[in-house]
């Protein structure tokens, strides 16, 4: 590996206990990593609230490379106590992109000061659409509709019309884009 190719790593606070969460963290920073994300949870927690921010900055103290907090972030306001609570200057969000995929979009408009309009539901149908487009050329008709139903679970989040777009799927045996969005 080239040497200005920075190597990252990422870890759970441990796979059923967080007892060895700081030991590990330090293994990463000392075999010569450039920065370690921590997901808030351990393996058997899964992705089951809360997340355990305090551990963040728990290795956060104890490493001397830049850490990244991660883990149930879903809004503005989740962003701010993850860096509060974790002291981190950074944060991933993964599910909670699933959820609302312009939420990156509102926290840099947030931290910027400006005003943020967000996505409409139209809007995200359009998304969706593209999203469908592209899953069908790439699986088979059987796995189609199981991966939209995963985003529109987690959508029901934020937009409610997700929960009645997943009921009227949850009847078909395979998903075409015509099927899904005619009544839309």
């Amino acid at each position: 590996m080239p040497a200005d190719v920075p190597v990252t790593a990422k870890m759970r606070l441990g796979f059923a206990d967080k007892t060895l969460a700081l030991e590990n963290a330090s293994a990463i920073a000392d075999a010569g990593a450039d920065g370690l994300a921590v997901h808030a949870r351990t393996k058997v927690e899964g992705y089951k609230p809360p997340a355990h921010w305090e551990w963040i900055a728990r290795i956060r103290e104890a490493i001397d490379i830049p850490v990244t907090a991660n883990g149930e972030v879903w809004d503005y306001q989740d962003y701010l106590k993850c860096r509060e609570v974790s002291g981190c200057d950074d944060v991933m969000i993964g599910r909670g992109l699933i959820a609302s995929p312009d939420l990156g979009l509102l926290i840099n408009s947030h931290n910027r000061g400006e005003e943020f309009e967000p996505m409409s539901w139209p809007c995200m149908l359009s998304v969706l659409e593209d999203y469908l487009e592209r899953v069908v050329v790439q699986m088979a008709p059987k796995y189609v509709h199981g991966r939209l139903k995963q985003w529109l679970k987690m959508m029901q989040r934020r937009y409610p019309q997700a929960e009645q777009m997943l009921q009227e799927m949850r009847t078909l045996k395979e998903v075409g884009k015509c099927e899904i969005f005619a009544g839309v």
